[in-house]
This record gives structure tokens, C-alpha cells and sequence, in this order.
């Protein structure tokens, strides 16, 4: 078995594989979104919106994730400068996984992750909702009407009638 400093580097490392990790799968879950955005959402602006935030939460995870991983090789190799008139010395630095900056950078990191994968989840349920309502009116006709109360641009109605295509040919 090895010395107590040995486990906790191995923890070190296992803390920055997790957080490597979480940074590739965000950064492939906005590459894969980006790429099929717009057969995906089409012209649904409710969808565009989400999918905005869906990004942008993760992205900051991304960015967490980087700071993390800046924080581990902070507590690492600590910048020790020494006093005016003192020599530099080799201090016994202590490790610690759990240290603040570690923790919470870590906590934000794997929080917006989460978070983000809800919003992709509800996005996707969005999206397949949207494509059922696509099918449900491909054999009809919308017709679609714009009304305006008094003038008033604030107080625009839009309203659409679904006919139904004719189905026998001549």
C-alpha cells in the first residue's frame, strides 16, 4: 500500500479526470446541439430560447471545470514566496481534496452540468412534442389570420384555422 501523500495525489488525479470529463461531455453535447439546432427547433421561438440557456449553463460548467482544475494545481504547487532576507525552504505543503477552492468550483462544475442536462432533457421532450404537432397538421391547410384591437400595435391577435386538404384527385 502506499504513503498517505501518494493517496491523496491518486485523489488529486481522479478529482481532474471527473472534472476533464464533465468539460468533454459539455463540450460535446453543445457541438452535437449546434450541429442539428436547426432541424431540431426549426422556427419555434420558445425552443431557441431554451436551447440559449441550455448552452449557456453549459458553458459555465465548462468554465467551472477549468477553474477546478486550475484550483487542484494551485493546492498542488502552492506559489510560496519567501520573506525578504529568508532563503526559500522546503515546506511540507498539506493536501487536501476537500480544500474550499477545490470544493466549490468542483460543486458549481457538476451543479450547472446537472443543470444543463435537465434543460437539454426538457428540450428534447420539447422537440418531440413540436415534431408530433408538425405531423398531426401535415394534411391540412392553416390559414391564418392577423388582427389588430383599435389600432393599437400592443394589442395584436393571431389566429389560425386548420382545413382540411382534399384528398381525391381530378
Amino acid at each position: 500500500m502506499g504513503t498517505k501523500t501518494d493517496e491523496k495525489i491518486k485523489a488529486f488525479d481522479f478529482a481532474a479526470d471527473t472534472t476533464k470529463q464533465l468539460i468533454s461531455i459539455s463540450t460535446g453535447i453543445i457541438a452535437l446541439m449546434v450541429t442539428f439546432s436547426k432541424d431540431i427547433v426549426g422556427n419555434s421561438i420558445n425552443s431557441k430560447g431554451l436551447l440559449t440557456w441550455t448552452w449557456g449553463i453549459f458553458i459555465l460548467s465548462i468554465i467551472f471545470g477549468v477553474f477546478t482544475l486550475m484550483a487542484l494545481t494551485g493546492t498542488l504547487q502552492p506559489i510560496k514566496k519567501p520573506k525578504k532576507g529568508e532563503e526559500e525552504k522546503e515546506e511540507e505543503i498539506e493536501l487536501d481534496i476537500n480544500n474550499g477552492n477545490i470544493r466549490i468550483l468542483s460543486f458549481l462544475q457538476v451543479l450547472t452540468f446537472v443543470g444543463a442536462i435537465i434543460l437539454t432533457g426538457i428540450f428534447g421532450y420539447q422537440s418531440l412534442n413540436n415534431e408530433k404537432k408538425v405531423n398531426e397538421y401535415k394534411d391540412k391547410y392553416p390559414i391564418i389570420r392577423k388582427s389588430t384591437l383599435n389600432n393599437d400595435a400592443s394589442k395584436v391577435y393571431i389566429d389560425t384555422l386548420y382545413l382540411e386538404k382534399n384528398k381525391t384527385s381530378h
